[in-house]
């Protein structure tokens, strides 16, 4: 995807499928799992995901400032669009995963 294009997306929908996209996720995670330990299951997938989009939020960040640094055209605006607080980031999904390791024994004890 281009620049200009990925610019042109309204926040409201890019955090709407960012966030429906993670809760969906998480929701089939917890409610259709029905192997042996489940917390154990929800937790290892939960610190795999924390940890990828982590990993895509540094990524992410990096690509960024080697366009601004390079001069790209609106390399500087994806990056403050990429950084603006209001906007749904890797970090915040990253931040989600982790809140989901933390309370899986919570929600499991609660769906049984």
């Amino acid at each position: 995807m281009d620049l200009e294009r990925w610019l042109s997306i309204p926040r409201s929908r890019s955090n709407l499928v960012s966030v429906a996209t993670t809760v969906a996720f998480m929701a089939l995670l917890v409610f259709r799992y029905s192997g042996p330990d489940p917390v154990m299951v929800i937790r290892e997938v939960a610190m795999l995901m924390t940890l990828m989009h982590g990993l895509m939020h540094v990524m992410a960040i990096r690509g960024l400032n080697a366009l601004v640094r390079r001069g790209a055209p609106l390399g500087r605006q994806a990056s403050e669009a990429y950084r603006d607080p209001r906007r749904v980031s890797h970090l915040d999904i990253a931040a989600a995963w982790g809140g989901l390791y933390v309370l899986a024994p919570y929600v499991i004890a609660e769906s049984d």
